[in-house]
């Protein structure tokens, strides 16, 4: 588990950190997400791999505020499975309690391809998070369906939209003024 720090573009200070999975083999070296998580999305092991995700970025980031009186946020990347998977808010509700991470502190993404397969379920378990008082974000926006009209129905806090909006910017008007939207 690695993090990403997300720096306030104003102040310069950290606002917040990401958790992502990377895998250094010992004979391979470095193995890309892209081609570790897709096979374990196939043989159902992202949900192992993800609750082992959530609980440690927890107790991690309750350490790194403790050690350093600070109140930093961390964002954790959802599988499909495990979103969708019958008993996942308690789980959620456990690494909590386990962890003792307030939490306002923790960020949970899902992408919008995620939330439209079964949209009715989605909308139901991101209330449920959100209840809890943890924060949500809809990550690699504009890669599956892109509806702003079903976007603006999700108790959601933050959208990051994909960089395919965002690398033809100077050239692509039409682009910018989404993103400017």
């Amino acid at each position: 588990l690695v993090y990403q720090p997300v720096i306030d573009a104003h102040s310069g200070q950290l606002k917040s950190v990401e958790a992502l999975i990377r895998w250094q083999h010992p004979q391979r070296g470095f193995i890309s997400p892209a081609d570790f998580i897709p096979f374990a999305e196939k043989t159902g092991q992202i949900v192992v791999i993800g609750q082992w995700v959530l609980q440690q970025a927890c107790q991690d980031i309750v350490e790194w505020n403790k050690k350093n009186g600070a109140s930093l946020s961390v964002a954790v990347n959802l599988s499909p499975l495990q979103f969708k998977r019958t008993g996942f808010l308690h789980d959620l509700q456990e690494t909590l309690a386990n962890t003792q991470l307030q939490p306002e502190l923790l960020k949970i993404e899902v992408t919008e391809t995620m939330l439209i397969a079964g949209a009715d379920r989605s909308l139901e378990i991101l209330m449920a998070i959100r209840d809890l008082g943890i924060k949500v974000s809809v990550d690699d926006f504009g890669t599956g369906y892109s509806s702003l009209s079903y976007l603006r129905t999700l108790p959601v806090d933050e959208i990051k939209l994909d960089r395919s909006f965002i690398e033809h910017l100077p050239k692509n008007e039409k682009d910018g003024a989404i993103v400017a939207a």
